[in-house]
């Protein structure tokens, strides 16, 4: 649990949600020229708006981009439960363990009295030993203020995940942006087929709630749409009464450009993010592994959440 504002809340809310206020406001700003203020007080509760947005920004993103990976039979694990297994660690592309996996093996044997078994058939009870190991593990290099560099894979690999995220979503808004100004052109648009993209919007979010047991990952997408009928309608009322004008056909080119180097953006972005999720996991079994043994403990430590690949 972060107690205190720290370096976390700012890779992995500040940022990332700083980073989704300034995309969603570019495309409207290039069109109406308005931006915003650089006063003092304007500036800290816009920071504060971000650090907001970015709290809702982690949820949704790490149910739509779960730091897991799926192995040969395509369940779906935390690196942490990968690379200490000897029969599916080679789905991980970078950072493997290689032989150290069997010293720390043993030695989370001697510490904590958890066989985490790197030879056996995987099963879910033995991929929650694995990560309750992982867990304790990092306890102890917290303790012995020896997880400086594990946390800033973990900050990074928050970073990149929210910041792809962001990316994910302007590309939606500037979808949404570009159809509304071409539909400006050609004067199709209007407040029937308003009204028809919300409700259908609607509908595919109450159906898509209703079969799924966890709608979590799917309400990113849900926003993503929003932030698509969003820009839909949004660009309409700047764009009234221009007509087919050279102007507005260059910000159509420029909203789809837009979103061409969001999706780009985004793409590398989430898969930076997967290979700091399974560098933070290598990190911490690496540097627990280096340590100088010391008496087993008694109880584990609770990092939260975060602590778990």
């Amino acid at each position: 649990m972060i107690e205190r504002f720290n370096f976390f809340d700012v890779y992995g809310y500040l940022l990332p949600g700083g980073l989704l206020m300034v995309l969603t406001w570019l495309p409207f700003g290039l069109i109406s020229g308005r931006w915003p203020s650089a006063d003092w007080p304007e500036t800290v509760a816009a920071a504060g708006v971000a650090y907001i947005i970015g709290h809702l920004l982690r949820a949704l993103s790490k149910a739509a981009f779960p730091e897991k990976f799926a192995d040969k039979n395509g369940n779906l694990r935390y690196p942490s439960d990968l690379l200490v297994d000897e029969r599916d660690d080679h789905v991980l592309p970078t950072h493997k363990l290689g032989s150290l996996k069997y010293v720390i093996a043993e030695k989370i044997g001697e510490r904590f009295g958890i066989d985490i078994m790197i030879s056996a058939h995987w099963s879910p009870e033995l991929g929650l030993d694995r990560n309750v190991a992982f867990l304790k593990c990092r306890s102890v290099l917290t303790k012995a203020n020896a997880a400086k560099y594990a946390e800033q894979q973990q900050g990074m690999y928050e970073l990149t995940r929210g910041v792809g995220a962001a990316f994910m979503l302007a590309v939606f808004l500037y979808a949404g942006v570009s159809l509304g100004i071409l539909l400006q052109l050609t004067n199709r648009i209007g407040d029937a087929e308003i009204a028809f993209g919300i409700a259908l919007l609607v509908l595919i979010g109450l159906a898509i709630k209703r079969i799924s047991a966890s709608a979590a990952k799917e309400t990113f997408w849900i926003v993503g749409w929003m932030f698509l009928v969003t820009g839909t309608i949004i660009i309409d009322a700047p764009m009234a009464g221009a007509g087919g004008s050279p102007e507005i056909l260059s910000g159509a080119f420029v909203a789809v450009a837009m979103a061409g180097l969001s999706w780009v953006f985004s793409s590398v972005s989430l898969f930076e993010f997967r290979g700091y999720a399974i560098s933070f996991a290598s990190t911490v079994y690496r540097d627990f592994s280096n340590l100088i043994p010391e008496p087993p403990e008694e109880e584990p430590g609770d990092q939260g959440e975060e602590g778990v690949i």
